[in-house]
């Protein structure tokens, strides 16, 4: 049985967040082992389902541009739960040793581009990307790195390229904070991969944007081997869609951007912005 489906950013999010959770090695991450999060919209919407805690959201990029959170907040960037309970982990860790990580252990992460060859990269608009390079090291400790990021971060171009000419340095004028590219080195789990996960035999993207609340969106073609399978999994995506989603995931205080009024807590290690000194001139 075959079922088209169009899915809004938003709803893709959640597909891609249900599909994790049923992966056997993350279930046996969180019964377990340990499985890290590190902060976004996609992994908070994960963090919540998990363990209800939402995740501050750091950088991000709305209509002005890229940019941080306006203030300080007490809920956590990045979040490990130690056999399903989390863990506080206070700014100083990334860099002391103490953390431990084993086979089994698991890590979830967000991405700002996915190339055409399914590699992936988060920007960075602080100094080396903060703690995001404790991320990229995860493998050598044998953790398996799930990347959380929907068909809108694809884009037609080389990892490669894009890396050799986005810097904290490159832009005469930026809007928001001047960034760089990590590469983030995992699995990648789009839309379409989640259908597979959650039972479709295949599923192909066909078409991708939308409008009237679908801009950034995708269609799907899934197929399944049953056709009880193929009706449940399309009402389930039918449910899905007649959802409104009324905020961007992550936690509340968090998604005030430093670009909304003031320069936030990272503000000083930004390069580049051009609204630093025109706050009078910022778009509302």
């Amino acid at each position: 049985m075959k079922v088209q489906i169009s899915l809004t950013v938003e709803a893709g999010k959640r597909l891609i967040v249900k599909a994790i959770l049923s992966l056997p090695a993350v279930r046996r991450a969180l019964a377990e082992g340990q499985l890290l999060l590190k902060g976004g919209t996609t992994v908070s919407l994960l963090s919540e389902a998990a363990c209800g805690v939402p995740l501050k959201i750091c950088g991000r990029i709305d209509r002005r541009g890229a940019g941080s959170c306006a203030g300080s907040c007490a809920a956590p960037h990045s979040l490990l739960l130690r056999r399903g309970v989390p863990v506080p982990l206070d700014v100083g860790i990334w860099s002391s040793g103490k953390l431990k990580f084993s086979p089994g252990d698991v890590c979830v992460i967000g991405a700002n581009l996915v190339d055409r060859h399914g590699r992936a990269a988060m920007l960075a608009g602080s100094p080396f990307g903060g703690a995001l390079h404790f991320f990229t090291a995860l493998p050598a400790e044998g953790v398996e790195t799930i990347v959380a990021a929907g068909f809108e971060k694809y884009a037609p171009c080389s990892l490669d390229d894009a890396m050799a000419v986005a810097s904290r340095a490159a832009p005469d004028l930026s809007m928001g904070m001047a960034a760089g590219l990590i590469p983030i080195p995992g699995r990648v789990i789009n839309e379409a991969e989640a259908c597979r996960i959650l039972g479709a035999a295949e599923a192909q993207i066909v078409a991708r944007g939308g409008i009237q609340g679908a801009e950034g969106g995708c269609t799907l073609l899934a197929s399944f081997d049953e056709r009880p399978q193929g009706e449940a999994f399309f009402n389930e995506i039918l449910a899905l869609a007649g959802t409104v989603f009324q905020k961007s995931a992550g936690d509340a205080k968090s998604l005030k951007s430093c670009l909304d009024n003031a320069c936030g807590p990272a503000g000083a290690e930004h390069r580049g912005c051009w609204y630093r000194s025109r706050r009078g001139e910022l778009p509302v």
